[in-house]
């Protein structure tokens, strides 16, 4: 594709990365059913992966959703701050922004809203979250569609950022062959 836009390999994700990963994979069958509803599922995603998240990273994080980080009025979907007592870890924000049914092609809206994130974390977090060991933050989509990759890679191209993307489900039954987790991440420190 590009220097900008690199494709992962599963086994080579990390954190964050690697437990939205399993979670996605794990969950395949509700997702495709999810993203075949009217309305589209990106509630529905945040409300679940915050729960797997919490009990997966829950004896060192916190789990919140909706939460004031930014400088302003605008809200982190889903924020990973220490738990009580955990020291050397940062803090974890995460954009998500997904791709349904009934939003395909219409307008790029899935490549616009994952820009528009991307903008959103690049301007950081309030100073309070860039102390110890500062703030990790991500923006994330998620598509069926291997064309949106090229639009991906227009907006890593434009913001001069790195984006990765790793291919996950492969289910032929239901018409899907892949779902791709796309990010861009940075980190912030005083």
């Amino acid at each position: 594709m590009s220097a900008n836009l690199i494709q992962v390999e599963t086994s080579q994700l990390t954190g964050m990365i690697k437990d939205i990963a399993t979670f996605l994979n794990d969950h395949r069958d509700r997702i495709i059913e999810a993203r075949a509803q009217k309305g589209g599922w990106e509630g529905w995603l945040q409300v679940e992966l915050a729960s797997f998240l919490l009990r997966t990273n829950g004896m060192r994080y916190d789990i919140l959703r909706e939460q004031m980080i930014y400088v302003g009025t605008e809200r982190v979907d889903i924020w990973a701050q220490p738990a009580s007592g955990q020291r050397g870890i940062p803090f974890l924000g995460i954009e998500l922004k997904v791709e349904s049914e009934y939003q395909v092609g219409v307008n790029k809206t899935l490549q616009d809203r994952l820009k528009t994130d991307i903008l959103k974390c690049n301007n950081g977090p309030k100073v309070a979250f860039k102390a110890g060991q500062g703030t990790h933050l991500y923006a994330v989509g998620i598509t069926s569609l291997e064309a949106d990759l090229a639009a991906y890679k227009e907006i890593a191209i434009a913001t001069g950022q790195l984006i990765c993307y790793c291919p996950l489900i492969v289910d032929r039954d239901y018409g899907i062959r892949n779902i791709f987790l796309i990010w861009w991440a940075k980190e912030f420190r005083q």
